[in-house]
Protein backbone atom coordinates (compact mmCIF):
# COMPACT_ATOMS: atom_id res chain seq x y z
CA UNK A 1 0.00 0.00 0.00
CA UNK A 2 1.03 3.66 -0.36
CA UNK A 3 1.78 6.28 2.04
CA UNK A 4 -2.02 8.11 0.93
CA UNK A 5 -3.84 4.87 1.52
CA UNK A 6 -2.02 3.81 4.58
CA UNK A 7 -2.82 7.72 5.70
CA UNK A 8 -6.16 7.31 4.89
CA UNK A 9 -6.89 4.06 6.51
CA UNK A 10 -5.08 5.44 9.51
CA UNK A 11 -7.59 8.66 9.55
CA UNK A 12 -10.88 6.20 9.21
CA UNK A 13 -9.48 4.49 12.37
CA UNK A 14 -8.76 7.54 14.15
CA UNK A 15 -12.34 9.17 13.43
CA UNK A 16 -13.27 5.88 14.72
CA UNK A 17 -11.48 6.16 18.00
CA UNK A 18 -12.67 9.47 18.37
CA UNK A 19 -16.24 8.76 17.96
CA UNK A 20 -15.75 5.93 20.70
CA UNK A 21 -14.23 8.29 22.82
CA UNK A 22 -17.02 10.45 22.77
CA UNK A 23 -19.41 7.65 23.72
CA UNK A 24 -17.85 6.66 26.78
CA UNK A 25 -15.82 3.51 25.31
CA UNK A 26 -12.75 3.68 27.12
CA UNK A 27 -11.35 -0.05 25.66
CA UNK A 28 -12.80 0.59 22.26
CA UNK A 29 -11.05 3.86 21.64
CA UNK A 30 -8.07 2.81 23.24
CA UNK A 31 -8.18 -0.59 20.55
CA UNK A 32 -8.89 1.82 17.65
CA UNK A 33 -6.11 4.64 18.52
CA UNK A 34 -3.61 1.58 18.64
CA UNK A 35 -4.87 0.39 15.17
CA UNK A 36 -4.31 4.08 13.78
CA UNK A 37 -0.95 3.91 15.24
CA UNK A 38 -0.03 1.34 13.20
CA UNK A 39 -1.07 1.91 9.66
CA UNK A 40 0.54 5.87 10.46
CA UNK A 41 3.56 4.02 11.20
CA UNK A 42 3.00 1.90 8.00
CA UNK A 43 2.52 5.49 6.40
CA UNK A 44 6.34 6.42 7.87
CA UNK A 45 8.04 3.63 6.03
CA UNK A 46 5.88 3.90 2.93
CA UNK A 47 6.22 7.80 2.53
CA UNK A 48 9.53 8.74 0.24
CA UNK A 49 10.35 12.06 2.09
CA UNK A 50 12.65 12.20 5.64
CA UNK A 51 9.70 15.41 6.47
CA UNK A 52 6.71 12.92 5.71
CA UNK A 53 8.34 9.91 7.34
CA UNK A 54 8.88 11.96 10.39
CA UNK A 55 4.90 13.69 10.43
CA UNK A 56 3.32 10.01 10.21
CA UNK A 57 5.68 8.61 12.96
CA UNK A 58 5.08 11.42 15.49
CA UNK A 59 1.16 10.70 14.45
CA UNK A 60 1.69 7.32 15.64
CA UNK A 61 3.43 8.27 18.47
CA UNK A 62 0.62 9.99 19.59
CA UNK A 63 -2.21 7.95 18.88
CA UNK A 64 -0.04 5.18 21.22
CA UNK A 65 0.28 7.83 23.87
CA UNK A 66 -3.84 8.38 23.42
CA UNK A 67 -4.10 4.49 23.46
CA UNK A 68 -2.08 4.09 26.56
CA UNK A 69 -3.93 6.73 28.17
CA UNK A 70 -7.59 5.48 27.92
CA UNK A 71 -6.18 1.88 29.85
CA UNK A 72 -5.43 3.85 33.44
CA UNK A 73 -8.33 6.45 32.76
CA UNK A 74 -11.88 6.11 33.85
CA UNK A 75 -14.66 7.74 31.49
CA UNK A 76 -15.00 10.45 33.50
CA UNK A 77 -11.50 11.26 33.68
CA UNK A 78 -10.31 14.40 31.68
CA UNK A 79 -7.81 12.67 29.19
CA UNK A 80 -3.94 14.01 28.87
CA UNK A 81 -2.40 11.72 26.22
CA UNK A 82 1.04 11.59 25.28
CA UNK A 83 4.22 10.60 26.51
CA UNK A 84 6.64 12.22 29.13
CA UNK A 85 7.93 14.86 26.62
CA UNK A 86 4.29 15.42 25.54
CA UNK A 87 3.26 18.96 26.98
CA UNK A 88 0.00 18.53 29.43
CA UNK A 89 -2.50 21.25 29.00
CA UNK A 90 -2.89 22.64 32.63
CA UNK A 91 -4.17 25.59 33.65
CA UNK A 92 -0.50 27.20 34.70
CA UNK A 93 0.89 26.85 31.16
CA UNK A 94 -2.33 28.90 29.84
CA UNK A 95 -1.73 31.18 32.48
CA UNK A 96 1.95 31.60 30.98
CA UNK A 97 0.68 33.67 28.32
CA UNK A 98 -1.04 36.57 30.67
CA UNK A 99 1.04 39.56 30.57
CA UNK A 100 0.81 42.06 33.61
CA UNK A 101 1.07 45.62 33.62
CA UNK A 102 4.27 45.58 35.39
CA UNK A 103 5.82 43.67 32.56
CA UNK A 104 5.05 46.32 29.81
CA UNK A 105 7.16 48.94 29.09
CA UNK A 106 5.58 51.21 27.00
CA UNK A 107 1.76 52.61 26.88
CA UNK A 108 0.11 53.64 23.45
CA UNK A 109 1.27 57.24 23.64
CA UNK A 110 4.96 55.92 23.17
CA UNK A 111 4.33 54.20 20.06
CA UNK A 112 4.96 56.18 17.10
CA UNK A 113 2.38 56.32 14.84
CA UNK A 114 -0.83 53.81 14.24
CA UNK A 115 -3.06 56.81 15.50
CA UNK A 116 -5.97 54.64 13.79
CA UNK A 117 -5.20 51.60 15.95
CA UNK A 118 -4.94 54.02 19.18
CA UNK A 119 -8.43 55.37 18.51
CA UNK A 120 -9.66 51.82 17.72
CA UNK A 121 -8.19 49.92 20.99
CA UNK A 122 -9.48 52.88 23.19
CA UNK A 123 -12.74 52.23 21.78
CA UNK A 124 -12.39 48.74 22.74
CA UNK A 125 -11.02 49.41 25.80
CA UNK A 126 -14.06 51.30 27.08
CA UNK A 127 -16.53 48.97 26.09
CA UNK A 128 -14.67 46.16 27.30
CA UNK A 129 -14.14 47.92 31.01
CA UNK A 130 -18.07 49.44 30.54
CA UNK A 131 -20.27 46.01 30.55
CA UNK A 132 -23.60 48.21 30.43
CA UNK A 133 -22.59 49.72 26.78
CA UNK A 134 -21.97 46.10 25.72
CA UNK A 135 -25.47 45.10 26.48
CA UNK A 136 -27.29 47.80 25.12
CA UNK A 137 -25.55 48.19 21.59
CA UNK A 138 -23.94 44.26 21.28
CA UNK A 139 -23.82 44.42 17.84
CA UNK A 140 -21.25 47.27 18.25
CA UNK A 141 -18.94 45.20 19.86
CA UNK A 142 -15.75 44.22 17.52
CA UNK A 143 -14.31 40.72 19.07
CA UNK A 144 -11.37 40.35 16.12
CA UNK A 145 -8.82 42.67 14.70
CA UNK A 146 -5.92 41.76 12.13
CA UNK A 147 -2.82 44.24 11.92
CA UNK A 148 -0.54 43.33 8.74
CA UNK A 149 2.10 45.26 7.48
CA UNK A 150 5.79 44.87 6.61
CA UNK A 151 8.51 43.09 9.31
CA UNK A 152 9.51 46.10 11.56
CA UNK A 153 7.01 48.30 11.63
CA UNK A 154 5.67 47.63 15.42
CA UNK A 155 2.98 45.24 15.09
CA UNK A 156 3.88 43.81 18.17
CA UNK A 157 5.45 46.59 20.43
CA UNK A 158 1.52 47.97 19.53
CA UNK A 159 0.37 44.88 21.30
CA UNK A 160 2.68 45.09 24.16
CA UNK A 161 2.03 48.69 24.78
CA UNK A 162 -1.66 47.42 24.72
CA UNK A 163 -1.30 45.73 28.06
CA UNK A 164 -1.50 48.75 29.98
CA UNK A 165 -3.82 50.11 28.07
CA UNK A 166 -7.22 47.86 27.95
CA UNK A 167 -7.60 47.14 31.41
CA UNK A 168 -8.50 43.60 30.78
CA UNK A 169 -6.42 40.06 31.22
CA UNK A 170 -3.82 40.09 28.37
CA UNK A 171 -2.76 36.60 26.57
CA UNK A 172 0.06 37.21 24.67
CA UNK A 173 0.83 34.31 22.46
CA UNK A 174 2.93 33.36 19.42
CA UNK A 175 1.93 30.16 17.13
CA UNK A 176 4.98 28.55 18.31
CA UNK A 177 3.12 28.64 21.43
CA UNK A 178 -0.05 26.55 19.95
CA UNK A 179 2.04 24.52 18.10
CA UNK A 180 3.08 20.78 18.91
CA UNK A 181 4.15 17.29 17.17
CA UNK A 182 1.98 15.68 19.16
CA UNK A 183 -1.48 14.33 17.68
CA UNK A 184 -4.06 16.61 19.41
CA UNK A 185 -2.32 18.76 21.72
CA UNK A 186 -2.69 22.00 19.63
CA UNK A 187 -6.44 21.73 20.03
CA UNK A 188 -6.45 21.14 23.10
CA UNK A 189 -4.02 24.26 23.64
CA UNK A 190 -6.38 26.41 21.52
CA UNK A 191 -9.79 25.21 23.34
CA UNK A 192 -8.20 25.94 26.52
CA UNK A 193 -7.03 29.03 25.79
CA UNK A 194 -10.38 30.36 24.83
CA UNK A 195 -11.70 29.22 27.37
CA UNK A 196 -9.55 30.47 30.38
CA UNK A 197 -10.06 33.67 28.27
CA UNK A 198 -13.20 33.85 28.90
CA UNK A 199 -13.01 32.87 32.61
CA UNK A 200 -11.34 35.93 33.39
CA UNK A 201 -13.01 38.71 31.01
CA UNK A 202 -12.69 41.19 30.12
CA UNK A 203 -9.89 40.17 28.42
CA UNK A 204 -7.59 40.36 25.04
CA UNK A 205 -6.02 37.82 23.14
CA UNK A 206 -3.05 39.01 21.05
CA UNK A 207 -1.88 35.93 18.78
CA UNK A 208 1.78 37.06 16.80
CA UNK A 209 2.42 35.15 13.18
CA UNK A 210 -1.55 34.23 13.30
CA UNK A 211 -0.10 32.89 9.27
CA UNK A 212 2.00 30.23 10.80
CA UNK A 213 -0.70 28.69 12.92
CA UNK A 214 -3.84 29.69 10.16
CA UNK A 215 -2.88 29.32 6.72
CA UNK A 216 -5.46 28.82 3.82
CA UNK A 217 -6.18 25.25 4.56
CA UNK A 218 -5.66 24.69 0.48
CA UNK A 219 -2.57 24.54 1.38
CA UNK A 220 -2.58 22.40 4.14
CA UNK A 221 -1.19 18.71 3.73
CA UNK A 222 -1.75 17.13 6.57
CA UNK A 223 -4.68 15.99 8.38
CA UNK A 224 -3.55 17.63 12.18
CA UNK A 225 -2.93 20.60 10.33
CA UNK A 226 -6.66 21.22 9.30
CA UNK A 227 -7.84 19.89 12.75
CA UNK A 228 -6.00 23.08 14.12
CA UNK A 229 -7.53 25.86 12.22
CA UNK A 230 -11.18 24.58 12.30
CA UNK A 231 -10.53 24.21 16.32
CA UNK A 232 -9.71 27.87 16.16
CA UNK A 233 -12.01 29.22 13.53
CA UNK A 234 -14.87 27.41 15.96
CA UNK A 235 -13.55 29.14 18.86
CA UNK A 236 -13.77 32.18 17.18
CA UNK A 237 -17.18 31.39 16.27
CA UNK A 238 -17.80 30.89 20.10
CA UNK A 239 -19.32 27.75 19.41
CA UNK A 240 -17.32 26.23 22.94
CA UNK A 241 -16.27 29.86 24.81
CA UNK A 242 -19.37 31.53 23.71
CA UNK A 243 -17.05 34.55 22.86
CA UNK A 244 -20.30 36.90 21.85
CA UNK A 245 -21.71 36.83 25.43
CA UNK A 246 -18.27 37.89 26.71
CA UNK A 247 -16.14 40.41 26.56
CA UNK A 248 -12.88 39.13 24.74
CA UNK A 249 -11.08 40.24 22.01
CA UNK A 250 -9.01 38.81 19.61
CA UNK A 251 -6.19 40.66 17.94
CA UNK A 252 -4.11 38.63 15.50
CA UNK A 253 -0.79 40.12 13.44
CA UNK A 254 0.81 39.28 10.64
CA UNK A 255 3.27 40.10 8.22
CA UNK A 256 2.07 37.70 4.99
CA UNK A 257 -0.76 39.76 3.22
CA UNK A 258 -4.83 39.33 3.63
CA UNK A 259 -4.93 37.54 0.20
CA UNK A 260 -2.18 34.96 1.57
CA UNK A 261 -4.32 34.33 5.21
CA UNK A 262 -7.33 31.47 5.02
CA UNK A 263 -10.18 33.43 3.74
CA UNK A 264 -12.54 32.15 6.18
CA UNK A 265 -10.68 33.71 9.26
CA UNK A 266 -10.68 36.79 7.25
CA UNK A 267 -14.86 37.38 7.18
CA UNK A 268 -16.26 39.72 9.08
CA UNK A 269 -17.52 38.15 12.64
CA UNK A 270 -14.12 36.89 12.98
CA UNK A 271 -12.36 39.36 11.90
CA UNK A 272 -13.83 42.47 12.25
CA UNK A 273 -10.97 45.13 11.90
CA UNK A 274 -7.99 45.18 9.51
CA UNK A 275 -5.48 48.14 10.41
CA UNK A 276 -2.70 48.03 7.84
CA UNK A 277 0.57 49.33 10.03
CA UNK A 278 2.69 51.17 7.51
CA UNK A 279 5.97 52.33 7.88
CA UNK A 280 6.76 55.07 10.22
CA UNK A 281 5.95 58.64 9.13
CA UNK A 282 8.37 61.38 9.99
CA UNK A 283 6.83 62.61 13.41
CA UNK A 284 6.37 58.97 14.30
CA UNK A 285 10.27 58.49 12.93
CA UNK A 286 11.32 61.28 15.68
CA UNK A 287 9.36 59.83 18.04
CA UNK A 288 10.86 56.48 18.08
CA UNK A 289 13.64 57.80 18.09
CA UNK A 290 13.27 59.20 21.53
CA UNK A 291 11.71 56.19 22.97
CA UNK A 292 14.36 54.22 21.95
CA UNK A 293 16.75 56.02 22.97
CA UNK A 294 15.81 57.14 26.58
CA UNK A 295 17.93 54.54 27.61
CA UNK A 296 20.59 55.80 26.43
CA UNK A 297 23.26 59.00 27.64
CA UNK A 298 22.79 60.92 24.54
CA UNK A 299 23.83 64.38 24.32
CA UNK A 300 21.37 67.50 24.73
CA UNK A 301 21.22 68.84 21.00
CA UNK A 302 19.98 65.72 19.21
CA UNK A 303 18.15 66.78 16.41
CA UNK A 304 15.53 64.14 15.61
CA UNK A 305 13.89 66.18 13.02
CA UNK A 306 17.00 65.90 11.13
CA UNK A 307 17.31 61.64 12.11
CA UNK A 308 13.13 61.64 10.86
CA UNK A 309 14.20 63.38 7.53
CA UNK A 310 16.95 61.24 6.82
CA UNK A 311 15.16 58.04 7.63
CA UNK A 312 12.43 58.31 5.32
CA UNK A 313 10.79 54.71 4.69
CA UNK A 314 12.52 53.13 7.58
CA UNK A 315 10.53 50.76 9.41
CA UNK A 316 11.19 50.87 13.75
CA UNK A 317 13.30 47.78 13.26
CA UNK A 318 15.61 49.88 11.14
CA UNK A 319 15.35 52.48 13.91
CA UNK A 320 16.32 50.57 16.51
CA UNK A 321 19.36 48.99 14.38
CA UNK A 322 20.43 52.61 13.72
CA UNK A 323 20.67 53.70 17.29
CA UNK A 324 21.99 50.31 18.60
CA UNK A 325 25.27 51.01 15.95
CA UNK A 326 25.32 54.43 17.01
CA UNK A 327 25.43 53.07 20.66
CA UNK A 328 28.13 50.88 19.73
CA UNK A 329 29.84 54.07 18.26
CA UNK A 330 30.12 55.62 21.23
CA UNK A 331 31.16 52.49 23.41
CA UNK A 332 33.99 52.14 20.23
CA UNK A 333 35.07 55.83 20.99
CA UNK A 334 35.48 55.61 24.84
CA UNK A 335 37.57 52.11 24.95
CA UNK A 336 39.72 54.02 22.25
CA UNK A 337 40.35 57.41 23.62
CA UNK A 338 39.84 56.68 27.63
CA UNK A 339 36.58 59.39 27.96
CA UNK A 340 33.19 59.16 28.27
CA UNK A 341 31.01 59.79 25.34
CA UNK A 342 27.29 60.63 24.84
CA UNK A 343 25.30 59.38 21.86
CA UNK A 344 25.37 62.26 19.41
CA UNK A 345 24.05 63.58 16.18
CA UNK A 346 27.59 62.54 14.40
CA UNK A 347 27.17 58.86 15.94
CA UNK A 348 23.07 58.81 14.68
CA UNK A 349 23.81 59.85 11.50
CA UNK A 350 26.23 57.29 10.59
CA UNK A 351 24.19 55.23 11.80
CA UNK A 352 22.02 55.70 9.40
CA UNK A 353 24.48 55.59 6.67
CA UNK A 354 25.53 52.32 7.77
CA UNK A 355 21.80 51.22 8.10
CA UNK A 356 19.90 49.73 4.48
CA UNK A 357 16.56 50.17 4.52
CA UNK A 358 14.90 46.61 5.40
CA UNK A 359 11.83 47.54 3.83
CA UNK A 360 11.98 48.14 -0.43
CA UNK A 361 9.66 50.91 -2.26
CA UNK A 362 7.88 47.56 -3.90
CA UNK A 363 7.09 45.64 -1.28
CA UNK A 364 5.61 48.72 0.36
CA UNK A 365 3.39 49.44 -2.74
CA UNK A 366 2.19 45.38 -2.45
CA UNK A 367 1.04 46.12 1.23
CA UNK A 368 -0.56 49.89 0.59
CA UNK A 369 -2.65 48.08 -2.67
CA UNK A 370 -3.85 45.30 0.23
CA UNK A 371 -4.53 47.93 2.20
CA UNK A 372 -6.62 50.33 0.13
CA UNK A 373 -8.60 46.71 -0.53
CA UNK A 374 -9.26 45.48 2.78
CA UNK A 375 -8.45 48.33 5.35
CA UNK A 376 -11.76 48.03 7.76
CA UNK A 377 -10.92 50.31 10.41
Amino acid sequence: MTEQEWSGKGRGYLNAAQSRERAGDQQGASDLFSQAAECYESASVAAPREIDKNHWHNQAESCRAFSRSFLTQSANTPIRPGPAKTLEIHDEYIQGFIVSEEQSQLTLDEVGGMEAGKQLIRRIQHRLTDSGSSQRHPLASVKGILLFGPPGCGKTLFASALVREVGATFFQVSAADLLSKWYGESVQIIRRLFEVATQTEPSVIFLDEVDSLLPPRSQIQHEESTRIVNQFLTELDGFRAKISDKRVVFISATNKLPDEMDPALMRPGRTDRILFVDLPDSIARASIFKVILKVEDVALDIDYAKLANLTEGYSGADIRAICGRASELALDAEESQGKEFSINNAFLERGVSETPRSVSDELRQTYTAAAEKWART
